[in-house]
């Protein structure tokens, strides 16, 4: 169950610039899909979303699961895991050189982010088939993107999140975007961001959604945003949903964590603090089990 809770205990906004805003979004991203992945194993997918994930299979060492079609506020992602026998290091030298071959586009760095801290790491980039972009093209994408605020413009986003598992064995989640990326609607600072609630499962009295994300014949992880105290939030809502008829259980997971469940319904309930200026408000989060 702590592994659950980490999971559905996830950091909702990432406000950086350019490509270590996105690096922070698809991270959020990826500890979500890594939730839902392990949900739908044999999940049924459509021939264009196998075939974009088949470069991954040219890198040496690496194994790769079956990928999955995500839905995160409205924006459609492709998702996969992976192992290698290699150490997180040289994963990440191999992942870093192949979005190289990818990336043509001239940025810093050709549009290639690397980030480690101890066993763990990143590696971003901007992919475009390995088409080359010159300047005047890439400040016509840049334009583009900041009059629409699409990161599409600028091109395929992929992103890798890479865990070490030993010295020689790590695994991988890979998570690149297949739509229109507008990070304004994809985490509005006001109102409802895109997607629905849970179906059947009562939603929060007090915040704003600020995450819809599931995948096909699996469950699914909605999220909101409430300008009270994380403590606060988890009461209310325990309340409200046994005013509804479900039963609500404190888990061995921790204090901030509630198991509800109500005939063959189960719903994880975690709250967690949010900095809000010199406020702390609470990320209260649903996971359909």
């Amino acid at each position: 169950m702590k592994s659950l809770q980490a999971l559905c205990d996830y950091p909702m906004v990432a406000r950086a610039f350019a490509m270590a805003r996105l690096a922070l979004l698809l991270g959020a991203i990826a500890l979500v899909g890594l939730f839902l992945i392990v949900r739908t194993a044999d999940a049924k997918l459509n021939e264009s979303l196998t075939q974009i994930d088949t470069w991954l299979s040219a890198i040496p060492n690496v194994q790769t699961g079956s990928p999955i079609l995500l839905s995160v506020n409205g924006a459609q992602l492709g998702l996969s895991s992976g192992h290698s026998d290699l150490g997180p290091s040289a994963l990440l030298d191999h992942l870093e050189a192949y979005c190289r071959t990818r990336s043509g586009i001239e940025l810093h760095n050709n549009g290639v982010l690397r980030m480690t801290r101890d066993s763990r790491g990143i590696v971003a980039c901007i992919d475009t088939g390995g088409v080359r972009v010159d300047l005047r093209q890439t400040l016509e994408r840049g334009v583009r993107f900041l009059t629409t605020g699409d990161l599409k413009e600028l091109g395929q986003m992929r992103y890798f999140l890479v865990l070490g598992a030993g010295e020689e064995h790590s695994v991988f989640l890979s998570v690149w975007s297949l739509s229109s990326l507008k990070l304004s609607q994809l985490f509005p600072l006001a109102g409802d961001a895109p997607g629905s609630d849970l179906n059947g499962i009562p939603r929060p009295l007090q915040g704003r959604r600020v995450l819809s994300a599931g995948t096909a014949g699996a469950g699914r992880i909605v999220s909101y945003r409430a300008a009270i105290t994380p403590d606060a939030a988890l009461g209310a809502y325990s309340r409200q949903l046994e005013a509804s008829g479900w039963r609500v259980e404190a888990v061995a997971a921790g204090p901030s964590v509630r198991l509800a469940t109500k005939q063959r319904r189960a719903v994880l309930v975690t709250s967690a603090p949010v900095a809000a200026g010199d406020a702390v408000e609470a990320d209260l989060t649903l996971c359909e089990l």
